[in-house]
């Protein structure tokens, strides 16, 4: 009894693949209604070319010639033919490439031929060039502000908060990607007080479509992006914040497809030796690790080279002073924290300390003049002596002395006063 009901479970299963097979066929079977042929005849000629099949790959024939002699496209072949014979494949019916379209193939660097170079930085110990640098923070701390300090010293081939020189050879572009602050009423006035060279500043604003609208950008437009960063010559990259310029198929939470999206936007960043800097609000956790404070997923601060975290300095009891941290080195030491304290400028007005700056540029715009001149001046102006030297250390004019009596000053650094960094005696 178990060996018929074997056999009829296995004519069973042969007459299910028949079927299965003169269904596959059906697209390519004449229609009835054409040339008037019953449904009978229909499922005769689907036997007889199932039939042919079989005969011809019991001769060895592949599915490609075997379509080929019943008449069909060799790739629109519906059906495997089964005998009790092992098949010859033809990987070229397997594959729904076509013969003539590029082929993949792998790309292998023999270390051997890399020749070792050293890290380039925008701000040494702090931003690498051609790297991810991300800056953390919660709102209100100045953020944006900093980007665009640095921003102005970039344009401008100034020293960094720091004092440290960055490894530009001279002014460089800058490229801004902002959501949140408009250029008009926030972000072009504090270039102007960070001393900014406005012409090498782009704001990327939309995409231009074939039709005439616009669309926002994404991280994800590297052709775009391309273009915009080598018409600016750019050599930093700031988008403010990250969220608002991810592609909406991206689950910002999902580490997969963080790393794949900011995969090819790093390699654009090394390729042009361009500073990405990111910025990125905390999460609402409270962890004691703060490379796991950053909002999302934990892939953006995985992916990035420097992690930077500004906050307020938990020792200042009137919570005006704030501190900017690196939480994550993965090319040279972690540098020594810094403070930092915001000023706020009234629309319309000009400080003392305004006054002052714009009197040193003013003044040694045409080179060196000797220091009592400079303060002989400065006093006809109605500006103080102390307000001068307060400006003349943030702007980083130094003093040298000449082979004569008196001295020269000069020119060097313009820094923003809209965010002051304080030097180690300040501190």
């Amino acid at each position: 009894m178990k060996k018929a009901s074997r056999k009829v479970v296995r004519a069973k299963q042969q007459k299910i693949a028949e079927l299965q097979s003169l269904a596959s066929l059906a697209p390519f079977l004449p229609q009835p209604q054409k040339i008037g042929i019953r449904p009978a005849d229909d499922r005769q000629t689907a036997r007889e070319m199932m039939e042919k099949a079989k005969a011809l790959a019991a001769q060895g024939k592949s599915q490609d010639e075997i379509a080929r002699e019943l008449g069909m496209e060799p790739d629109s072949a519906p059906f495997q033919v089964r005998t009790g014979r092992k098949q010859r494949r033809d990987s070229t019916s397997r594959d729904p490439t076509p013969k003539d379209a590029p082929q993949e193939r792998s790309i292998v660097v023999n270390l051997s031929e890399v020749t070792p170079s050293p890290v380039h930085w925008l701000w040494p110990g702090r931003i690498p060039l051609g790297k991810l640098t991300v800056m953390d923070g919660d709102p209100r701390l100045g953020k944006s502000l900093i980007s665009l300090d640095l921003a102005a010293r970039v344009t401008t081939a100034r020293p960094m908060p720091d004092g440290s020189l960055s490894d530009l050879t001279g002014p460089g572009g800058v490229l801004i990607l902002s959501s949140e602050d408009q250029p008009e009423d926030t972000i072009v006035p504090r270039l102007i007080l960070a001393g900014a060279d406005l012409a090498r500043v782009g704001f990327f604003r939309a995409i231009g479509m074939p039709d005439g609208s616009e669309r926002m950008v994404s991280i994800a437009d590297i052709n775009r992006l391309r273009e915009a960063l080598q018409g600016q010559h750019a050599r930093l990259l700031i988008i403010d914040p990250l969220m608002a310029f991810l592609p909406s198929t991206v689950n910002s939470f999902r580490d997969q497809d963080i790393r794949s999206v900011l995969g090819p936007l790093i390699a654009l960043a090394a390729e042009l030796g361009v500073a990405l800097l990111v910025i990125r609000h905390l999460n609402k956790t409270f962890m004691t690790n703060a490379l796991y404070r950053g909002g999302d997923s934990i892939g953006i601060i995985g992916t990035a080279r420097r992690g930077l975290l500004v906050a307020l300095d938990p020792d200042d009891p009137t919570k005006k002073r704030r501190i900017l941290v690196a939480t994550k080195a993965n090319l040279a030491a972690l540098p020594s924290s810094m403070a930092y304290y915001t000023e706020k400028t009234p629309d319309g007005a000009r400080s003392a300390l305004e006054d002052a700056r714009s009197f040193l540029v003013d003044a040694l715009a045409d080179g060196p003049i000797p220091a009592n001149v400079l303060f002989r001046e400065a006093g006809q102006t109605g500006i103080a002596v102390r307000t001068l030297h307060r400006a003349k250390g943030q702007m980083g004019v130094k003093t040298r002395k000449t082979g004569h009596p008196g001295r020269e000053v000069k020119l060097l650094k313009v820094v923003n006063e809209k965010t002051r960094f304080l030097s180690e005696e300040e501190d």
